[in-house]
C-alpha cells in the first residue's frame, strides 16, 4: 500500500506491527461484508489488507491515561444498523 505518511508517522505504526509490505488476509472479511449486502470494492480491501487487525495505543482524548484503538473492519460494519 502506498500512503504518503510523515517519518513520525510510518515510525509510529512499525512499533505496533505496520510495515510498508503488510498484506492481511481479508476472505473471512470480504466473505461476511457481501453477506451483509455490502459492495466490497478494491479500495476498501486495499486499506483493509494494510491496517485490519492493528491495536494502536496513544494519549487518551481526555488526556492523562492511554487508550487502544482497534482496526476491525468486521466489527464496524456490524456495528451499522441498516435497517
Amino acid at each position: 500500500m502506498s500512503y504518503l505518511f510523515d517519518e513520525n508517522l510510518i515510525a509510529a505504526l512499525r512499533l505496533f506491527g505496520c510495515y510498508r509490505e503488510r498484506k492481511v488476509e481479508i476472505s473471512q472479511i470480504s466473505s461476511g461484508w457481501k453477506k451483509e449486502g455490502y459492495r466490497v470494492f478494491p479500495e476498501a480491501s486495499k486499506f483493509v489488507k494494510f491496517f485490519g487487525g492493528l491495536t494502536l495505543t496513544h494519549p487518551a482524548y481526555g488526556g492523562g491515561a492511554f487508550d487502544d484503538s482497534h482496526f476491525d473492519p468486521s466489527v464496524a460494519t456490524r456495528r451499522i444498523d441498516r435497517s
